[in-house]
């Protein structure tokens, strides 16, 4: 989704994308662990200020010109900073980050998140007591809310439930079969969420992602954003990623002139769902008891970076502090090899996704219930919970991730892609007995063999061969973003998205990531320009004429230049 788009007329931003060669902001620090930091510290870093003046103007200059990759943006000493990092181990490093509010986390082992205080604090992970292996400590629900969720057996044994479950089964064919209590949908109900309201005021990723999510499923979305615009704009295409389905609204909400506008949409609200930092959300009066005492009825939703619990609350944090310290990093870098960046959005996602799910809980228990409530997601949240393949006991980790090799080619000879003389193949032999036809269909003698006698074959004859044989295993394919949007099943399954876009032309994305039956989802509206619904919204929410018009003169109000109606002649 944040990579597989194309536009009629793309700007500079959206034809950058975000480059597949960019070099991350990660440093190996001076004991040989790895940091991912996310804001320059050059200036802002007690520590980082004095290792550069140690290194004196003319050092710092061979440092950066030692460099020759293509680093991060923001970072004008990267060759530098790589040079400073060495002089510290890895704590003295964080500890002076985190102090001055710089976000950065390590580089940690997978596994080691699930003994983070924070994760404990929020619930993150859970305890349960195994019949075979005693205490755990595993991941948990990944997101808040009233009553909150909870963990009520470990995982059965095979076949533990068997008899109840089918007793149980029984039991209901032998009622009336009626349908009182399931909720209905009636003919005039197009999209699941079809009526719902939501007010997004969350900007970069992990927030916005959430309310689009719910836009597909048919919710009225309005994005508010800063009239400078959402942090993230400038990633053209990573923006339009996750802010498809909305109207975009553009106010200055530091200003008292917007408040009257702030209010309406409030009011008109089902959901309020954002990932400002919870301090400057209070300063703008976007706090959950500020919105509340104009909407009691009002779902607010904070999708934060470690929690609303604990020190590191309001703490800023990044998709890629999470790919570092749930542990993804050092699992991507492979045998041997330094930590790896996975590119941007996957914690972003799982923090969206669950602050989604809180989100439609939260209005499920409203309507059953009638009681509103706060409820969040994390990053930190999300990231616990990749770590579900792992679990600690007696405090330490007690199952180690399978390890990715050297080359960054498979995780074992049977599981692991393989070069050919005409392009690449995925095999997948993990059962008993495929790796040993395997090695036999293309000549090895054993699995430390297979790729010599794979690298001048025939990517279709190996193909046959091996599946012939049994052998799971299929072509890799490379740059697929042009093909999956050209694929004619694709786009008759709703997977690709298109719109006329006020700025780009027609514009074409990842489209449904679900199927309802006779249930549609919306894909209709593409993501807004800066202001471009802001004077259609407040007028349909009963604002004075006048009073918009002041707006937009103060500049405290935006209107996209695309979507003004050219002056009429004469």
């Amino acid at each position: 989704m944040m990579h597989w788009a194309r536009a009629e007329t793309p700007g500079p931003g959206f034809s950058w994308g975000l480059p597949k060669d960019l070099v991350p902001s990660m440093f190996e620090a001076g004991d040989g662990t790895w940091i991912h930091l996310m804001r320059n510290a050059d200036v802002d870093s007690p520590l980082m200020v004095q290792a550069l003046e140690d290194m004196g103007e003319e050092g710092v200059a061979a440092a950066n010109a030692a460099f020759g990759g293509q680093a991060t943006p923001g970072y004008p000493n990267f060759g530098a900073n790589q040079v400073a990092f060495r002089t510290r181990p890895a704590q003295e490093w964080l500890e002076d980050f985190w102090t001055h509010d710089i976000p950065a986390q390590p580089c940690a082992p997978y596994g080691a998140i699930l003994a983070d205080e924070q994760a404990r604090v929020n619930g993150y992970v859970t305890e349960v007591v195994d019949p075979v292996r005693g205490r755990m400590i595993q991941a948990g629900t990944p997101f808040s809310t009233s009553p909150p969720s909870r963990v009520t057996r470990p995982a059965p044994a095979l076949g533990a439930h068997t008899e109840e479950v089918l007793a149980e089964a029984s039991t209901r064919r032998a009622d009336d079969g009626s349908d009182a209590g399931r909720p209905s949908t009636g003919a005039s109900v197009r999209s699941p969420l079809q009526g719902l309201r939501v007010l997004d005021l969350g900007n970069f990723l992990a927030g916005p992602l959430g309310p689009m999510l719910l836009a597909d499923l048919g919710a009225d979305v309005i994005k508010v954003e800063a009239t400078t615009g959402d942090k993230m704009r400038h990633v053209e295409r990573v923006f339009a990623a996750c802010q498809r389905g909305k109207r975009g609204v553009a106010l200055d909400l530091r200003s008292p002139a917007t408040r009257p506008a702030l209010e309406a949409l409030v009011a008109w609200a089902d959901v309020v769902h954002h990932n400002l930092r919870m301090p400057a959300a209070r300063k703008l009066g976007l706090d959950y008891e500020a919105l509340r005492a104009i909407n009691p009825d009002l779902i607010y939703c904070h999708a934060s970076s470690y929690g609303p619990k604990g020190e590191r609350a309001d703490w800023p944090g990044y998709d890629q502090l999470f790919q570092a310290s749930a542990g993804w990093e050092v699992l991507g870098g492979g045998e041997g090899n330094d930590p790896m960046w996975f590119r941007f959005g996957f914690m972003d996602h799982l923090c969206a996704m669950g602050s989604a799910v809180a989100t439609l809980l939260a209005v499920y228990h409203r309507d059953r219930t009638g009681a509103a409530q706060l409820v969040t997601g994390s990053l930190l949240g999300g990231g616990v919970l990749t770590n579900s393949e792992t679990f600690l006991q007696d405090g330490g980790l007690a199952a180690s991730a399978a390890l990715l090799d050297h080359e960054q080619m498979g995780l074992s000879p049977g599981y692991r892609l393989y070069a050919l003389a005409d392009g690449w193949i995925a095999l997948c032999a993990l059962e008993e007995g495929q790796l040993e036809r395997a090695c036999a269909v293309v000549g090895a003698e054993d699995p430390a063999g297979l790729v010599a006698a794979l690298a001048g074959a025939s990517c279709e004859t190996t193909l046959r061969a091996l599946h012939d044989a049994g052998v799971p295993c299929e072509p890799v394919t490379l740059d697929q973003g042009e093909a999956f949007l050209d694929d004619p099943l694709f786009r008759k399954l709703g997977l690709v998205a298109s719109y006329p876009h006020a700025e780009w032309g027609e514009l074409e994305q990842v489209g449904a990531l679900w199927s309802l039956g006779d249930l549609e989802v919306s894909l209709d509206l593409a993501p807004p320009a800066l202001g471009e619904h802001t004077v259609e919204v407040l007028t349909e929410l009963g604002l004075d004429e006048d009073l918009i018009a002041t707006l937009l003169a103060e500049s405290v109000a935006v209107q996209s230049p695309s979507t003004v109606a050219p002056a009429r002649a004469g």
